[in-house]
């Protein structure tokens, strides 16, 4: 953003003064918006730029007769030689310009955080600080807060919080939305993000791998045709289920089918075979024994995956010899169908790494953090503070596709590139919520889509079934398999914009 503003200014001849009059008028728009009835306005400006965006926003506000108190935090010596320019224009307007000791505890109706921007890249302390715990304290007295760019005490890349930050209502993401916006913990401080367009084009933008996020638009099942049978939209096998466990496997294959997908076989242990078929009687089943010759068994597992253009496996398979040797055959022999590869199927790669070798541009990996930790070596602390930048490079030392499962999943395409997912909620935190999202990846990637991410299609389908259960059944009362009645197209309960 910073060089996107540069080459805005110096190549485009967009003056940087007329970029920051446009971040004050879309911040103005977007408080009448949000505080209608708003009267009482504090702005809090640091030492920059988003401190000048804050002065241009005061001098509208006192244009219109309205009398904004403005802080200048750091002293007009520290500004920059843009906002000192602002600071002189609205000088002659008579502000009530005050120092952070005299700002009143007296409830405003808005307090606009315009402290720091995208260049934050150390701790905020001293009186920065303490300005950012005023602007929070007097929050919970009532004021509603608006962040100009970001949060301020934000890590625009990382959404790493810089010691303190500002916890803010509505965020006006001036140009384009920052991924510190969209990952946590920057992401419970922004409320509410509008992204201002303020004359800041993609052409400005330099060269670079950008993140994605899908519209509520393409978030839809691929179009099914009327002159069609169940052949038509893919055979998936899912090898699932284990001697003490059939839960995951029922889960994840009705979500093949609740997908979209035109069949699903489940490869499973014996025990399994009267609960899926009582549970799911749509799936056909496929079973092997305790203590079946393994050279029997990938047998009958290479043929059985001949029959399908899609395979799944992983959930509750279980890491014993003979879920060992389904996991390595399945990598074997995927060749070139689509292969999902999920809980014990990862574990037992992690254990064996020697396996990554067989994954390719056709396989998708779907970890959540600790399953990540296993695989790649490092720890989950490390993942979580850098989920994108450990989604690239597990993408690119490995040559496949990655669904890294949290509470902003990371998707990693070779094809379509990196995605951050911004739908679903808290409730999907409960047992089963993955081998949804394993049978609903399957089921779409059976079915072929073109032109749009697949794993990341799967990752937002998901999360706006769990979107959905919420709504209806609240976070504390959902469970995984309520995400399966509402994977479809079929209720139009998708709002615009970027997640609040």
């Amino acid at each position: 953003m910073k060089e996107a503003d540069r080459r805005t200014s110096e190549e485009m001849y967009v003056s940087s003064d007329v970029l920051m009059e446009r971040a004050a008028l879309k911040t103005l728009t977007a408080i009448d918006m949000a505080f209608p009835s708003a009267s009482r306005f504090l702005i809090v400006c640091g030492p920059g730029n988003n401190g000048g965006d804050g002065l241009a926003l005061g001098r509208l506000l006192l244009e219109s007769g309205t009398r904004p108190d403005i802080a200048l935090i750091g002293g007009e010596e520290k500004c920059s030689p843009l906002e000192k320019k602002q600071l002189a224009s609205v000088r002659a307007l008579d502000p009530e310009l005050l120092l952070l000791s005299e700002v009143p505890s007296f409830p405003y109706d808005v307090v606009v955080d315009a402290l720091f921007g995208v260049s934050l890249n150390r701790k905020v302390s001293g009186e920065y600080a303490e300005a950012v715990e005023r602007i929070n304290a007097l929050r919970l007295s009532g004021a509603g807060i608006v962040s100009i760019d970001i949060p301020s005490g934000i890590d625009a890349l990382s959404g790493k919080v810089m010691g303190v930050a500002v916890k803010a209502d509505v965020t006006v993401s001036c140009g384009f939305v920052k991924l510190g916006e969209l990952l946590f913990p920057g992401a419970s401080c922004c409320g509410r993000i509008i992204r201002a367009e303020i004359g800041i084009t993609d052409k400005a933008l330099p060269a670079g791998d950008y993140i994605h996020a899908l519209s509520p638009g393409d978030i839809r099942l691929p179009v099914r045709r009327s002159n069609t049978h169940k052949g038509s939209y893919g055979k998936v096998l899912l090898a699932a289920g284990s001697a003490d466990i059939s839960g995951a496997a029922v889960l994840a294959a009705e979500a093949v089918l609740r997908s979209g997908a035109g069949m699903v076989r489940v490869f499973t242990h014996e025990n399994n075979r009267t609960v899926i078929g009582c549970r799911f009687p749509e799936a056909l089943i496929s079973t092997y024994k305790d203590g079946e010759d393994i050279t029997e068994l990938k047998k009958r597992l290479s043929e059985e995956a001949a029959w399908a253009d899609t395979i799944a496996a992983g959930p509750g398979l279980g890491t014993d010899k003979t879920a060992l040797a389904i996991t390595e055959e399945l990598l074997k022999i995927h060749a070139d169908r689509p292969l999902v590869i999920d809980a014990d199927a990862i574990n037992l790669i992690a254990g064996k790494k020697t396996l990554l070798k067989y994954a390719d541009e056709n396989a998708v990996f779907t970890p959540h953090i600790a399953e990540m930790s296993r695989l790649s070596g490092e720890a989950p602390e490390e993942i979580k503070a850098d989920p994108v930048g450990k989604v690239r490079s597990f993408m690119e030392k490995n040559k496949t596709n990655i669904i890294l499962k949290d509470a902003r999943s990371v998707i990693g395409d070779l094809k379509f590139g990196i995605y951050v997912n911004l739908n679903g909620n808290h409730g999907m935190a409960t047992a089963g919520s993955g081998d949804v999202l394993t049978g609903i990846c399957a089921g779409i990637l059976a079915r072929r889509t073109e032109g749009i991410s697949p794993f990341a299609l799967a990752a937002a389908i998901h999360g706006r079934a769990g979107d959905r259960a919420r709504d209806i059944l609240g976070a504390d009362g959902m469970c995984a398999s309520d995400l399966l009645k509402y994977i479809d197209d079929s209720e139009e309960t998708i709002k615009g914009g970027l997640p609040e």
